[in-house]
């Protein structure tokens, strides 16, 4: 399968490229650190790599999973205190019966998989993390379909404290037992903080961005906050997953008009709670399809998402743009299909063993 390759990636590629060369080139590195951010994108275009301010922070956003260059775009680090958070290390029961819908419809909802307290405690974080790291920009420098999101790659390789929540082995646990395996590892966490007047999240398979030999592959999305429907709760294709790829493609021009059309052509049932309390969490499966409303309340809509798979998982031979990207960003140049999917941002976050 080959995917046309994306116009948003293309003009990425000057700041992408700055970037690395930031971490390779420690006297440029000097001397972006003695200037602020528009002095960098300055000292870019000196150097042959013109970046408008939006492309350096969509870069950042979006391919900084170690947590390296977000230093590049706003200073400070959010503090590394965590000893009065709780450890979220209790066991939340997942019955047979559970586990068999989820591999029915590819999704479920658990309720208060976090508790209240817990909610309480690690929402500050989480929040203060967004405040200091999102990388958004004026609306009319993003593309329509990130307009009113708030998002920030990987907490857990930012801040000891939001370490605590991602690698949770409460979490990691209910993940390995949808999975029906042993271990698993974290592929990428993710805040998604979508805004009031926030657009729909289009119909899309997660499964597609990812390079990895497996497709027992989780993704849990864990409100911090009631979500209400009109906040922009997230919609299943039910069984959709059986199918594996459907031919929805990364990030198109037309996604938002297009993907309900093709959802409805497909004539799964489309699944959405009426409301996930926080500290509830839905999980869904890599292929699923799915979306989430439009955010047409006051209220910030305040999500984490952590995506966990199989430890012992191999990366494939990448199939599309978004895939060569992450084998290069998470694992490094020298990663080759076959080796195992098991680089520093990826930690084993359960073992039964």
């Amino acid at each position: 399968m080959k995917v046309k390759r994306d116009e948003h990636l293309v003009e990425t590629d000057n700041a992408l490229v700055f970037l690395e060369r930031l971490d390779a080139d420690a006297a440029l590195a000097e001397r972006c650190e003695r200037t602020d951010l528009e002095g960098r994108l300055r000292i870019a275009s000196e150097i042959g790599l013109p970046v408008s301010e939006a492309e350096f922070r969509r870069a950042i956003r979006s391919w900084d999973y170690h947590g390296r260059w977000t230093r590049w775009q706003s200073a400070g680090r959010l503090a590394e205190a965590f000893d009065d958070l709780p450890e979220l290390d209790g066991e939340y029961p997942v019955s047979d019966e559970a586990v068999a819908s989820y591999r029915r419809d590819g999704h479920l909802l658990l309720r208060q998989v976090v508790g209240p307290q817990e909610v309480e405690a690690y929402r500050p974080v989480v929040r203060d993390l967004v405040a200091r790291h999102n990388t958004q920009v004026d609306a009319r420098d993003q593309r329509p379909e990130e307009r009113g999101y708030l998002q920030v790659v990987n907490l857990h390789m930012r801040s000891a404290a939001a370490r605590r929540l991602v690698r949770s082995p409460r979490l990691g646990r209910i993940a390995a037992r949808l999975l029906g395996v042993e271990a698993v590892r974290i592929y990428i966490d993710q805040a998604f903080y979508k805004e009031p007047g926030g657009k729909m999240s289009h119909w899309h398979q997660d499964q597609l961005y990812y390079p990895l030999e497996t497709e027992r592959l989780v993704t849990m999305w864990l409100p911090l906050v009631d979500v209400s429907h009109e906040m922009g709760v997230v919609a299943y294709a039910s069984g959709s997953h059986r199918e594996g790829f459907l031919g929805f493609k990364p990030d198109r021009a037309d996604a938002e008009e297009d993907h309900p059309r093709f959802v409805r052509r497909l004539g799964y049932p489309i699944w959405k709670p009426g409301q996930v309390m926080a500290g509830d969490a839905t999980y869904h499966h890599g292929w699923v399809v799915h979306g989430a409303y439009a955010n047409r309340s006051d209220r910030m809509r305040e999500v984490v998402v952590v995506i966990y798979y199989p430890d012992g998982t191999r990366i494939v031979e990448p199939s599309n743009e978004f895939q060569k990207r992450a084998i290069r960003y998470m694992w490094g140049e020298a990663a080759k299909p076959g080796e195992l999917a098991a680089g520093p941002t990826n930690p084993v976050v359960y073992s039964a063993g």
